[in-house]
């Protein structure tokens, strides 16, 4: 009704609208046309939310808004530190990580556990790092971004559990000079 009352080449004339109905695939419905104040408050919103998308679109650099949903789409999460400070909710410490979940962790890397295991510390919680090989490119020492890692169990160690996969991606954040 807003776009039909303010289209001067389709509507050259202003004509309000008379009805509108929207159509099911089983009935119609019909609804009230809204009134000119209506419209006019419509526009005014409309005009509004347009205005503050265009100043959020100019800010440098834009503002991140953290959603777990969202986020484990972005291909840029590993940089945004936006992410990383939120509240741990697609985190290895999220309570509702199950085995089989895949989620991200910020950790430190506190000691090498097998050719192919490590140690690392999330936020004072000890957790067993398994990779796909020797050389999954961190150290000790290292603090790094771990992406898209699968929660597991393992009967040796009763703790957190993580293990790389195909799909799962590293990022040192500080490198330490050990290695």
């Amino acid at each position: 009704a807003l776009l039909w009352s303010r289209d001067e080449e389709r509507n050259p004339k202003g004509l309000p609208v008379a009805g509108l109905v929207v159509s099911y695939s089983s009935h119609d419905q019909e609804f009230e046309p809204p009134s000119t104040e209506d419209l006019n408050a419509l526009a005014d919103d409309v005009a509004g939310r347009i205005a503050r998308a265009c100043d959020e679109l100019s800010l440098r650099p834009p503002p991140a808004r953290p959603s777990r949903d969202m986020c484990r789409l972005c291909a840029l999460r590993h940089l945004c530190d936006d992410y990383w400070e939120q509240p741990a909710e697609n985190s290895v410490l999220d309570p509702t990580s199950q085995p089989g979940d895949f989620v991200d962790c910020e950790a430190a890397v506190k000691s090498r556990n097998g050719a192919r295991s490590w140690m690392l510390d999330v936020d004072a919680t000890p957790v067993l790092l398994r990779t796909g090989n020797e050389s999954p490119g961190f150290g000790t020492g290292d603090q790094i971004r771990l992406l898209a890692v699968l929660v597991g169990q393992d009967e040796e160690f009763s703790g957190v559990n993580l293990t790389m996969t195909r799909v799962s991606e590293v990022f040192v954040l500080e490198a330490s000079d050990q290695a």
